[in-house]
């Protein structure tokens, strides 16, 4: 913590400095798959993006019917999709989902479904952008 700063102040600086993507998680990915295999993280983000499409529309439905097991395996399921992609920020957002799903807040959580479909459309948006920049791209995400 800053000198002086706040907890809530501490929170927003700390969020402003998570990447929406984390570059040494996909690095690992391209290591993982060979210098020639771009399609191998091809392969993981279309799975990736497949499967969170699903689980994002599986969760709204789990709120907005206020069932709280199901919205917390689904924003259990989330977080680890996105934290296998280096989705830092989106991962921190599920984990929130699922902690106030599991608390048996799922019926208020319109304001949190916003965010984490917010935040699934910047990592979409981004790791498409890397996938079709192929295997010699930079890694900047």
């Amino acid at each position: 913590m800053v000198c002086g700063e706040t907890e809530e102040e501490r929170a927003t600086r700390v969020w402003a400095e998570t990447p929406t993507l984390d570059a040494a998680v996909l690095s690992q990915y391209r290591d993982f798959g060979g210098a020639d295999d771009g399609p191998f993280l091809a392969r993981l983000v279309s799975l990736y993006l497949d499967g969170q499409r699903d689980t994002l529309a599986a969760l709204e439905a789990a709120f907005a019917a206020g069932d709280s097991a199901q919205a917390r395996y689904l924003a259990h399921r989330l977080k680890g999709a996105a934290a296998n992609v280096g989705a830092c920020r989106l991962a921190a957002l599920a984990a929130d989902a699922e902690r106030a799903a599991g608390a048996g807040e799922s019926g208020g959580c319109a304001a949190e479904y916003a965010a984490l479909c917010a935040e699934a459309a910047a990592v979409s948006t981004r790791l498409a952008a890397l996938v079709s920049a192929g295997p010699d791209s930079p890694g900047q995400a």
